[in-house]
């Protein structure tokens, strides 16, 4: 019995030949020495070392230990090891030249204290060998490896030159400074060096797109590139996924274990940002699917939109978005593949920040005292809802943060596809009504959010009356004009507490209608579903999302840097229509659980954006502006439809800018990135503008400025000549303007004794600014 340690952090039962433990890799001199042992079933961890079976539910500790046979480590021998000649700890690992008790140097092994570790087999060895004691591989440069994650299954390896996962390379950054990537003419993908073809549309290498990883620039000419369609590059991703889950799957055959994601433990800290203060549950351990029910289990067969039952954490956003796409079996298909591990490990496709990503995570899912999960699951023992979630969380940081958030923001990140919010209560109903009917006809995803009304003062105690559940996300299983009534069919994740005013399951309403039509309509109703009509949704819910999902879009994303001071140069990028068609432009930037995530606090930059018509002849590029939106959010979605022809696309945020001139030392930081992505059911051409002598850069930020303020500012006459614009939209912007051909004219701003929750680009609320005869100045 005290031969094993019994991990701190995983509750593992190690043998005292391993240094780390064999499911989390947890050093052992970070596991305090109790003199107790954790049970592998109950988790009680209070039973006395001489103690052969739990004190809590039984169990021989033996007996827990050959039940988990994907637990066992190899066997070592007893030659791997050596006796500290100062304290007598005998455990110490062959390859440590220090005392694991005391730190005593092995005068065996290190040689005045310095030692090698072979690349190969990372033995330590002393700086006296020119080759490894074990393998002979000769000592390298890269002899001296420390802990590196692996950038393509974020597994954590030691002393090794390859993942022990996947098998992919570690970038030394001793012998590669800097990577260097190439771009694809073709789809703007940036490539590694070593392939001769873009890994998304197979374009062949083209040396002069060369970047340096890190590059802020999209393309460094002015090639056309071409949009891709969707279904191509999520097929692309696929293949190279699947060779890193097929690895890892051979890892773990080859050692007999399942795999344990060292990305995200199943620790505390993967359940809570602060795992000393549990705000969701005070008690957790994390079993895979065989511990928690004998009957077999699958990813998913038939999925239905009643399997989902939402957990303890507030991720109402998230299920209701899994019910809506519950009955589209190629959405779900493109999400995680229904193929069940017997290694415990899969993958999931998730659409976060512009961009598809694929997660890889294991089946150890979080529950209670009595084995039943703690958070999601699906009913008839299937795992994707669950394993959806937690690949959600890890991308997140822990299963915390994925409480509270917006149906948009689901049905964007589960599909990739463009999304539109309708604002129920300012929408004309009649119009909202035929754009929602025809959304569903055309097989759009739809959710809706309850409670939070602006214009509304209804209680929590009125909702509940009502059998709805304020601040809540709903799914929208069915839209349809029955006999002139307009109905929606609404689920609620919990699977209970429904509505119950009119057109409810009970509702005397029903009656009115044909008999067949009642009995069609209300089989279809109860765990948590109810028809209501649109005028109860218009009164109750704040507003509802569209996402517009389709196998034919055509797409592309560029990466970009909003200013962070005047001085800075100004990216441009020119859209090529070909056809008249209706364009969704998408801008992402860092949401509050990314920056959570980093350590770093949540400021959203105010995003605008603004498409021109292109002037090619012109001194200036911008023509009339086309279409603008404004908002102060993590995500922004603006749809239009554009005619043939060519558009000058521009992101722009102010809030965050830097006071002072280019010689302060703060406008060295790094600007916030961004990511706009476009998609469009024809196909479309994008190309950075290269700026040439004829038009000068420096000038190109103010023409865009003073192009917006003159299409949409408020215009008053001050003085003679003197006209004031002002832009008022999630900010204000004032541009003065003197009309005189000889007399300048100074204008004073004073902000001071009103200005409440604002910030000012020039770090000031008050200005004095002379304006030249026939010239203009943006103020603030």
């Amino acid at each position: 019995m005290d031969e094993k340690w019994v991990c701190y952090r995983c509750t593992y039962k190690n043998s005292p030949l391993n240094l780390r433990c064999m499911m989390c890799e947890t050093l052992r001199e970070t596991n305090p020495n109790t003199g107790k042992w954790k049970c592998l079933a109950c988790s009680f961890s209070g039973n006395s070392l001489w103690c052969q079976s739990c004190d809590n539910c039984g169990n021989f500790q033996d007996d827990l230990l050959a039940s988990r046979k994907d637990l066992v480590p190899n066997k070592l021998s007893k030659e791997d090891f050596w006796q500290c000649n100062v304290c007598t700890y005998h455990s110490n690992n062959s390859n440590r030249s220090t005392c694991t008790m005391c730190g005593t140097i092995n005068d065996h092994v290190v040689n005045s204290g310095k030692t090698w570790t072979c690349s190969a087999c990372t033995l330590l060895n002393p700086i006296s060998a020119k080759q490894c004691e074990v393998c002979d591989t000769p000592i390298s440069e890269e002899s001296s490896l420390s802990k590196w994650t692996c950038p393509v299954c974020t597994c954590d390896n030691f002393n090794t030159l390859t993942c022990r996962f996947c098998h992919s390379e570690k970038v030394l950054s001793n012998v590669v400074k800097m990577e260097c990537k190439w771009q694809c003419s073709e789809c703007m993908h940036l490539n590694s060096n070593s392939r001769p073809e873009c890994l998304l549309c197979k374009s062949l290498h083209n040396d002069k797109s060369k970047l340096e990883a890190g590059s802020s620039n999209v393309s460094s000419s002015d090639k056309e590139l071409k949009s891709l369609q969707t279904t191509c590059i999520m097929k692309s991703q696929e293949k190279e996924i699947l060779k890193i889950w097929k690895n890892i799957c051979v890892f773990c055959a080859e050692q007999n274990i399942c795999f344990v994601d060292d990305s995200f433990l199943p620790c505390p800290k993967s359940i809570s940002w602060l795992p000393q203060y549990p705000h969701i549950v005070e008690y957790v351990q994390w079993l895979r699917p065989s511990s928690i029910s004998s009957r077999s289990w699958t990813v998913y067969e038939n999925p239905r939109p009643d399997d989902i039952v939402q957990g303890k954490v507030g991720d109402c956003w998230l299920m209701s978005a899994l019910a809506v796409i519950a009955e589209r079996r190629e959405l779900i298909e493109n999400l995680i593949p229904s193929k069940y591990s017997k290694y415990g490990v899969y993958h999931v496709r998730l659409y976060r920040d512009g961009q598809w990503k694929m997660v890889i995570v294991d089946d150890l899912l979080p529950c209670d005292r009595n084995g039943k999960l703690v958070f999601s699951k699906a009913d008839r023992n299937q795992l994707w809802v669950p394993l959806i979630e937690k690949a959600m969380a890890k991308l997140c940081g822990c299963y915390e943060a994925l409480a509270g958030g917006t149906c948009h923001e689901a049905l964007q990140s589960l599909t990739g596809a463009p999304c539109l919010k309708i604002d129920l209560e300012s929408e004309d109903e009649d119009e909202a009504w035929a754009y929602l009917l025809s959304s569903w006809e055309s097989r759009f995803l739809i959710a809706c959010a309850c409670g939070d009304k602006v214009n509304s003062n209804d209680t929590d105690l009125d909702y509940e009356s009502l059998g709805l559940a304020k601040n809540h996300a709903y799914s929208v299983l069915d839209v349809q004009e029955v006999e002139g009534n307009r109905l929606l069919q609404i689920r609620n994740p919990w699977k209970c507490f429904s509505w119950n005013g009119k057109w409810s399951n009970d509702s005397p309403l029903w009656d009115t209608i044909n008999p067949a039509t009642k009995c069609n309509l209300l089989t279809r109703c109860g765990d948590g579903k109810f028809w209501m009509c649109f005028k109860d949704v218009r009164r109750n819910f704040n507003n509802m999302e569209v996402c517009k999902v389709c196998p034919d879009w055509h797409e592309m994303g560029i990466q970009g840097r909003f200013l962070s001071h005047a001085n800075m140069p100004l990216k441009v990028h020119i859209l090529t229509v070909h056809k008249t068609a209706e364009f969704d432009f998408s801008i992402y930037q860092n949401d509050r659980r990314s920056c959570f995530k980093d350590g770093k606090p949540w400021l959203p930059v105010d995003i605008l954006l603004l498409v021109f018509k292109y002037n090619q002849n012109g001194k200036c590029i911008l023509g009339d502006l086309v279409v603008w939106r404004r908002k102060i959010q993590s995500q922004m979605n603006l749809t239009n439809v554009l005619e043939v022809g060519r558009y000058a696309v521009i992101c722009l945020g102010f809030n965050h800018w830097e006071v002072g001139n280019s010689t302060n030392p703060n406008l060295n930081s790094d600007p916030i990135p961004y990511r706009l992505v476009l998609h469009c059911i024809k196909a479309f051409i994008l190309r950075e503008m290269k700026l040439t002598s004829s038009y000068d850069d420096y000038f190109l930020l103010a023409d865009t400025i003073i192009k917006l303020v003159l299409t949409l500012g408020k215009k008053q006459t001050i003085a003679k000549d003197v006209q004031i614009y002002c832009f008022s939209k999630v900010g204000t912007i004032i541009m003065a303007e003197n009309n005189s051909s000889y007399t300048p004219v100074t204008v004073y701003i004073n902000g001071n004794d009103k200005s409440r929750n604002i910030v000012s680009s020039r770090g000031s609320f008050t200005s004095a600014d002379t304006v030249p005869p026939l010239h203009r100045v943006l103020q603030t």
